[in-house]
């Protein structure tokens, strides 16, 4: 998935603030962009705020900021690519863009599951993933430290997701 690739690079999920210091583009920004954008620039910058989107929230749901959560995440993710698959309609990339629109949740869940087996490969991840299940009470998370022979007693003291 050349999703993943692309973003290893800080500088495509990053930008340059003016003092030069890092920081992730709004998606709302991203957004404005596109819709002032001519059709040709468009379509580019419908496409990294959807790639944006997905990646973040599969790989780092709970770093959306304190005025979003991942669900505006997903729905800002899911609008882009369903804004693609209407300006492709008559073109076969359509029908992905499409897909990746409807399919955006079960797409942020296979990238979390990527994301938390790699996490929890290090005794440090693994305890980022255990105090994430803490929070959230994942099933899924709870899986992923059963399975690297954490014990699990009682409940977690979050929401079950």
């Amino acid at each position: 998935m050349n999703l993943l690739v692309e973003f290893l690079p800080a500088k495509h999920l990053y930008i340059t603030t003016e003092d030069g210091e890092l920081d992730r583009e709004p998606l709302a920004l991203m957004l404005k962009k596109a819709v002032e954008a001519r059709r040709e620039q468009r379509a580019a910058h419908l496409r990294r705020l959807g790639d944006t989107a997905l990646y973040v929230s599969g790989f780092f749901p709970g770093s959306t900021g304190r005025l979003v959560d991942v669900d505006y995440y997903m729905a800002m993710g899911s609008q882009a690519y369903d804004s693609l698959s209407e300006m492709y309609a008559r073109e076969p990339v359509a029908m992905m863009y499409r897909e990746l629109s409807h399919k955006f949740d079960q797409c942020v869940h296979l990238i979390g599951e990527i994301s938390d087996d790699a996490i929890a490969s290090s005794d440090q991840g693994l305890i980022q993933v255990y105090a994430r299940y803490l929070r959230t009470g994942s099933p899924r998370l709870r899986g992923v430290l059963i399975e690297r022979g954490i014990p699990m007693m009682g409940k977690p003291s979050g929401p079950v997701s």
